[in-house]
């Protein structure tokens, strides 16, 4: 017999029901795994455990409560398996109720068979009520808790009060902290803050353009020019401990920029203001190297840079066999034309560096004519100097222009795709 209408549609509503069910606690089970409260604590952040009932579908479950500064998991006998948890800083209320069956329907969460279910168990005679934030991570779940020891009842019930008191507490503390550095963050994230620091950045590596121009300036041009050094230095400071407080600190840290920010302007400061550092001209440089914080204040700048970057792996083949093919004409150059022309092919290091100035299209090799003395071409010197330039300039630079070109635009993508993703 086909089965009437209101029995199939009862069907498809209890089995999209069934559905829906199923896909929420798929989507409770990734949240909370993502919270990191699958996993037990550590033995040193656990402070404490109690043996307790917790009320769940209809009936009371045995469990154990490990209690920390921030939660309270309950776990299975073997305290391997983490059943639930109870953020402390989201437990809106804790209060005592009459754990006799008319006081368990007041709270609508037994039925008539859980009531006595609960009157079997020997437990005491109070249960905690245990509330929590709506908008937090148990949802404003209402948890009903009794400890198996009627002893340990009222000191759990204060443990858990004091804790939960002391969470929230944090929890304020964190939350105006947080505030205030997400709009200090704000400001210094914007591009008007940004360009501005960008601008100063550039303004310093002029000053040091024209400190190198006049080196030979009187006393007070020299004066003029470390003041200007001081309240950059001063400036800069201020911006990377305003950057501290904004990002930190996994934030912070994560950021490639910030961390050569760190670098240039404490090494700045050993080389201005340490004796001994600023003597050494090593240390004096260091300066100079601040215009490289200006790839990270503008966006452009910074993807050809990091483009750039990313794009060193696959040249380095590259340029592997450019430096062979250098090096064997370098090694021909001196068997052949070594006596011939040793100021060019004395040594394996001139030749070399004589080679790589041809690649550059530097100066022809001096020393050896074109020309025999007869007036006809120099054939071994023209044929050694004609392949190495088609090898090295036309064919092997061609090719690693093309992997530069290739590898810089898949690293633009890859930095655009995580930009967007971001």
């Amino acid at each position: 017999f086909a089965p009437s209408q209101p029995t199939s549609t009862m069907l498809s509503t209890s089995f999209r029901s069934n559905r829906e069910a199923s896909v929420m606690n798929r989507q409770d089970s990734v949240r909370k795994a993502s919270l990191g409260f699958s996993r037990l604590p550590t033995e040193r952040h656990i402070m404490g455990s109690v043996r307790v009932l917790v009320h769940m579908n209809s009936k009371w479950h045995e469990r154990v409560a490990l209690y920390t500064k921030r939660h309270i998991f309950f776990t299975n006998d073997s305290k391997d398996i983490v059943r639930d948890v109870v953020p402390l800083d989201e437990v809106k209320s804790i209060a005592e109720k009459d754990d006799s069956r008319e006081g368990l329907k007041k709270l609508g969460h037994v039925d008539s068979q859980a009531s006595a279910h609960a009157e079997s168990i020997h437990a005491p005679k109070k249960i905690l009520v245990i509330e929590t934030d709506p908008g937090g991570y148990n949802s404003g779940r209402t948890y009903l808790v009794k400890t198996v020891d009627p002893g340990q009842h009222q000191e759990w019930k204060n443990l858990i009060d004091s804790l939960a008191a002391a969470a929230r507490k944090r929890k304020m503390q964190t939350t105006r902290f947080k505030s205030s550095q997400m709009l200090v963050a704000s400001i210094f994230d914007s591009q008007v803050a940004q360009k501005t620091f960008g601008l100063l950045i550039f303004a310093n590596f002029a000053v040091n353009i024209a400190e190198c121009q006049y080196t030979d300036t009187i006393a007070s041009k020299q004066y003029m020019f470390d003041s200007l050094q001081l309240a950059f230095n001063i400036i800069f400071l201020i911006e990377l401990v305003i950057n501290m407080y904004a990002h930190w600190m996994r934030e912070f840290l994560r950021n490639r920029w910030n961390l050569v920010d760190v670098v240039l302007v404490l090494s700045t400061f050993v080389a201005d203001y340490t004796t001994i550092a600023s003597q050494i001209t090593v240390f004096r440089i260091v300066r100079v190297f601040r215009i490289v914080r200006i790839f990270g204040k503008f966006q452009t700048l910074r993807k050809i840079v990091l483009s750039i970057v990313a794009s060193v792996g696959p040249m380095i083949g590259a340029f592997f066999v450019l430096i062979i093919l250098t090096c064997f004409y370098a090694v021909i150059g001196v068997y052949t034309f070594g006596k011939q022309c040793p100021q060019s092919f004395g040594r394996f290091d001139i030749a070399f560096l004589k080679m790589i100035q041809v690649t550059a299209g530097d100066t022809w090799v001096d020393g050896i004519d074109q020309f025999n003395e007869n007036g006809e071409l120099n054939h071994s010197f023209a044929i050694f100097i004609v392949s190495y330039i088609m090898l090295s300039c036309w064919l092997v630079l061609q090719v690693t222009t093309a992997v530069l070109l290739d590898s810089f635009l898949t690293a633009s993508r890859d930095i655009e795709l995580e930009e967007l993703s971001l």
